[in-house]
């Protein structure tokens, strides 16, 4: 299969909705294409993706295209028809003909893709067929060293696009229907190499963000102040482990807490990861699991998500050492073993 993807620039926008996909397709034995030019060649191809086309020639070639029956898809990852008045976007896209021939274009599609549901809902008014892609990073990032520096580093994320944002402080989104159609990409992408984030507790960020785990989302604007100053005075807080635990060297803790792990492992390696977990722990560690059957594959792509053993409430207290105390709530199991025991002097 032949696949272009007509970018509308060479940003972070059409590495993320038109590279990557593109990239991995191409691994895939399909061919594809992607250049903010759209070939001679290239007319023919099987699906031809465009990313928000709203110039006049660009929208006279995908109108014709669409005239000629060809598999259109177009591409949109932010509400157009809602930008903030800070916006620089507003220069073009808040013209009224520019609005019109990306509804337009969006109408003749043969599928409209978007980043989040809010913009899902916008652009559904505009064609039916509309479906969400979520943002995605690229594998290698998971892997990639966390940049380690002597002091102290408090960045922020954002393009042009959020002068408004900045005047907030360091962060993110403020209330704004502009906003509220944006993804947790920023968060994502530093969630991956380990980084806390301090995120508005708004739109897209309000699912993503664990707070006090991955972050700190903040309702009022003394928040800022409060969580840059705990994660500044707290080195250990500030580190986010991103890694395999069946691998991984758990440092010591008072408590290890494995909710909704053990089950995505096979059962050898649960119970090795539940003897070192109890190794790491000075107090103990605290469990808890699926204990009836429940199949789960892969969640949004993610392969470590699957379910890979079943277990039964007596199965758990016969593999897992040390159990002092169990309940069952349900579906779910939960299981509390104390510290491992320190091998006797010789």
């Amino acid at each position: 299969m032949r696949v272009f993807g007509w970018a509308a620039d060479a940003s972070a926008c059409g590495y993320y909705r038109l590279g990557l996909p593109l990239e991995a397709l191409k691994a895939r034995g399909h061919r594809t294409l992607v250049s903010t030019v759209l070939p001679a060649g290239w007319l023919d191809a099987d699906i031809i993706v465009g990313q928000r086309v709203c110039m006049p020639e660009p929208s006279q070639t995908w109108q014709r295209l669409a005239r000629d029956g060809h598999l259109l898809v177009y591409e949109i990852d932010d509400n157009l028809f809602g930008l903030h008045p800070t916006n620089p976007g507003r220069r073009l896209f808040g013209d009224s003909a520019v609005q019109q021939r990306v509804r337009d274009n969006a109408a003749v599609a043969s599928l409209v893709t978007v980043t989040t549901e809010a913009l899902a809902q916008v652009m559904r008014e505009i064609n039916p067929n509309v479906v969400v892609l979520p943002n995605r990073i690229p594998g290698w990032l998971l892997i990639r060293d966390r940049p380690r520096r002597q002091r102290l580093t408090v960045g922020w994320a954002g393009s042009a696009t959020h002068y408004a944002d900045i005047a907030e402080i360091a962060s993110p989104l403020r209330p704004h229907v502009f906003n509220r159609s944006k993804s947790p990409l920023r968060v994502l992408e530093v969630a991956a190499l380990g980084i806390p984030a301090v995120a508005s507790e708004y739109g897209p960020y309000e699912d993503f963000v664990r707070p006090g785990e991955t972050g700190f989302l903040v309702r009022c604007d003394h928040e800022w102040v409060t969580y840059l100053r705990e994660l500044a005075g707290d080195r250990e807080l500030r580190e986010v482990l991103v890694a395999d635990v069946r691998t991984l060297a758990l440092p010591a803790a008072d408590m290890v807490i494995l909710g909704d792990v053990l089950e995505h492992m096979a059962s050898s390696e649960a119970v090795d990861l539940w003897g070192r977990a109890r190794a790491a722990a000075r107090r103990g560690v605290l469990a808890s699991l699926p204990v009836v059957p429940y199949p789960q594959g892969l969640a949004e792509g993610n392969p470590f998500e699957a379910h890979v053993e079943e277990w039964s409430d007596a199965r758990a207290q016969a593999v897992l050492p040390g159990v002092v105390a169990h309940d069952v709530d349900g579906e779910i199991g939960v299981y509390l073993a104390g510290p491992a025991e320190e091998p006797a002097c010789a």
